[in-house]
């Protein structure tokens, strides 16, 4: 098996001799530990308990600790600077050891192993850039991530959640959600009708960026205008700085009643709250491609979201959701609205929402991702891509 060096700031503890970390990139990395030797450089911290957002990290997956600190301040401007040179150390000690390295960006440890990349141009890279590839406003620091990863590393696939990129050694690539086998597990129930109920779903952290402010504006704002015999049902996942903040204007808009903050789930409980909402409302005001849309897609949840990225294109590829021009609650309330007035459109939506649920596999990603890695990288991984137990990748 080839050996894979992967730099990343996804967080991380150590619990009872086990590791573990932040649920979607955990399992993205346990799924490839079946076809690579991982070695994982990430940030471990020090908590008492696991928090639910996290999942198992596979024994098959070496993680080397470091940190990740950050900050507005000068002194944590500082603390990062110095940082920076642990990163250097741990990246440079182990690329002599991997047959490939797979940078995960971006954030500052990712930044460091670009420029480290640079001086290692026949290494085989593998760079994933979660976020915007065409923001609007963005940190310097994210900017000149995208600059090196278009301008500098050599020898490199570079996969990105835009479709707009005409660089011929960067690839778009959907996020994957489940392995075929969940999906062909995934109960398929009735949901309320849209003229009696409307199950809305947040699911995401509850920071400024996400814009949960403009969807408890919207909801007081449905919740005048509705039909009165139309109940509504709010339920937010996740946590995150807003919380408080949240719950103010939530209880200050006079709806505590209709909107519940439930804390972050596991994946197993969270498939409960996608099998019974309508919608899933995304305001963020920047974004990559949320795994959260292709999740609630998969259990026949129409997204509705900010026009941020490429979701729209995808979304509009698929013609499943709508996606909101203007990060303004009215318009938000509005986009809703139409489909509870129109629940035979949610309907075929919701239907062609599972259709598309191939294309978030596991086993999708990875056969994609290998393909590319043997025509541009000229690293073969496998000649056949299998899940355990499951059906053969074609």
């Amino acid at each position: 098996m080839k050996k894979l060096l992967i730099v990343s700031h996804t967080p991380h503890v150590t619990y009872e001799g086990s590791s573990y970390g932040w649920g979607p990139t955990v399992k993205e990395i346990n799924f490839l530990s079946k076809y690579f030797l991982i070695e994982h450089i990430a940030p471990v911290h020090k908590l008492k308990e696991v928090p639910g957002s996290y999942l198992r990290v596979a024994n098959e997956v070496r993680l080397i600790p470091t940190r990740d600190r950050g900050g507005k301040t000068v002194f944590a401007k500082f603390r990062v600077v110095v940082d920076s040179f642990e990163y250097t150390y741990l990246v440079l000690k182990r690329l002599w050891y991997c047959d490939m390295v797979h940078v995960r960006c971006p954030s500052n440890i990712s930044l460091i192993a670009l420029i480290v990349l640079i001086f290692f141009r026949k290494k085989p890279k593998w760079i994933k850039y979660a976020g915007d590839w065409h923001p609007k406003k963005d940190f310097l620091s994210y900017w000149l991530q995208r600059f090196l990863i278009k301008n500098f590393i050599g020898n490199q696939v570079a996969t990105i959640n835009d479709t707009e990129e005409r660089n011929p050694a960067i690839f778009h690539s959907f996020n994957p959600s489940y392995t075929l086998r969940e999906i062909e597990e995934t109960m398929v129930i009735r949901k309320p009708n849209l003229r009696e109920q409307i199950n809305i779903l947040f699911v995401g952290s509850l920071s400024k960026n996400k814009g949960v402010d403009i969807l408890i504006g919207a909801i007081r704002i449905l919740s005048d205008v509705l039909d009165q015999h139309v109940t509504l049902n709010v339920q937010i996942i996740g946590d995150g700085p807003e919380l408080d903040e949240l719950k103010g204007l939530t209880k200050k808009l006079l709806l505590d009643a209709v909107v519940r903050f439930e804390g972050w789930k596991s994946g197993s409980e969270l498939k409960d709250y996608y099998l019974h909402a309508h919608v899933v409302v995304l305001p963020s005001r920047g974004e990559g491609w949320p795994k959260v849309i292709s999740e609630a897609m998969v259990h026949g949840v129409v997204p509705i979201v900010s026009n941020v990225s490429s979701i729209k294109k995808i979304l509009t590829g698929f013609e499943v959701g709508t996606v909101v021009e203007r990060f303004l609650a009215n318009e938000y309330a509005e986009a809703i609205r139409a489909y509870a007035v129109n629940p035979d459109r949610w309907a075929v939506e919701s239907a062609k929402a599972m259709i598309t649920a191939t294309n978030f596999t596991y086993e999708h990603w990875a056969t994609r991702l290998f393909n590319l890695f043997e025509k541009h990288l000229s690293v073969k991984v496998g000649s056949n891509l299998t899940e355990q137990g499951g059906r053969e990748i074609q």
